[in-house]
């Protein structure tokens, strides 16, 4: 079984524009994930809490002879077929089944569908230039002209891409804890465990969790600086050809200041 988390896509955040210089070598190539795509490490690390746990009920079941089983019997044998090898188990294996349906009918939350690029999110600056209209501009001006916006364009679409990878990210690993909190509240054995878990930052989960954030805050932190060098650059054209000292601080850096505030994280 494989299902999405913060360990998939830490190896999914979009890459800086072409011009840009990345922290790194890694592949930052945008791309949002397909379930076919997605990361057999994390299902791994997710296995491993759920091997972990069912392990533990059953010593806790044979230590008492029987006496106490955390597991509430119950038949579901018609889910077999789903991954649930023990129709008497109830906790860990109602949790693997159900993360097997979940990945099995692609279930997607409403809101995470709703999450899709925004290019002109309300309230932000515009950046006017005299060179939109300008017939004077020689080709090799306007040829300048037309690759900073291009580049601009770039940057921008670069950080929305990320920015979208991240909602939708922490909307699926919401999810998913939602589904291990239900299956913790089922036993207070299964509640200490899964409160470890969240509490270990060396667990593979929370490790992942912080891989990602990383991930994401170094290419924001990239795409931020090429956008803010080619916001000067811009406000260099205008000083160049329209003797406009003050291009940057009136539109270049109010821009910039909007788009490092949707784009870094709080």
């Amino acid at each position: 079984m494989r299902i999405s988390s913060f360990a998939l896509l830490a190896l999914r955040v979009a890459a800086p524009p072409v011009h840009a210089q990345p922290a790194s070598t890694d592949d930052l190539t945008p791309k949002l994930i397909k379930p076919e795509e997605r990361d057999p490490r994390a299902a791994e690390a997710i296995q491993k809490n759920i091997d972990t746990l069912k392990d533990l009920f059953d010593k806790i079941k044979t230590i008492t002879h029987d006496k106490i089983d955390p597991n509430t019997p119950i038949d579901i044998g018609g889910l077999k077929d789903w991954g649930l090898k023990n129709p008497g188990v109830d906790i860990t294996g109602m949790l693997q089944t159900a993360l097997n349906l979940m990945e099995a009918y692609g279930y997607i939350d409403p809101r995470e569908d709703l999450i899709q690029p925004d290019l002109n999110p309300r309230g932000m600056p515009e950046l006017a230039s005299r060179a939109v209209k300008d017939p004077n501009l020689s080709p090799e001006e306007y040829g300048a002209f037309r690759k900073l916006t291009h580049d601009i364009d770039a940057e921008k679409n670069f950080l929305e891409k990320n920015y979208v990878v991240l909602k939708q990210t922490e909307i699926k690993t919401k999810r998913l804890a939602d589904l291990a909190n239900s299956a913790a509240n089922m036993s207070g054995i299964a509640g200490v465990y899964w409160a470890k878990v969240q509490g270990d930052p060396n667990d593979p989960m929370n490790k992942s969790k912080a891989a990602f954030y990383d991930k994401y805050d170094g290419a924001q932190a990239n795409g931020l600086k090429a956008l803010n060098d080619t916001l000067k650059a811009m406000g260099d054209f205008e000083m160049k050809n329209y003797g406009d000292r003050n291009w940057y601080l009136y539109f270049g850096l109010p821009y910039y200041n909007f788009m490092a505030a949707r784009y870094t994280r709080a």
